[in-house]
């Protein structure tokens, strides 16, 4: 049971970082991956959007 716990918080760190909630306390290591992480997201939609707009012309 405090597994669970525990990975139920640390979930939900991850959610609140990704909303820019709490990020104040970040080491600039955490804050380099959480930006890299994000940068591969938008690429991925990107991509996605690119895919959606060939099939639709």
């Amino acid at each position: 049971m405090a597994n669970l716990r525990q990975e139920t918080i640390r979930l939900e760190m991850g959610i609140q970082r990704y909303l820019g909630e709490d990020i104040s306390c970040l080491q600039y290591e955490d804050l380099t991956k959480l930006e890299e992480e994000l940068e591969k997201s938008v690429a991925k939609v990107r991509d996605r959007q690119v895919i959606n707009l060939y099939f639709f012309i």
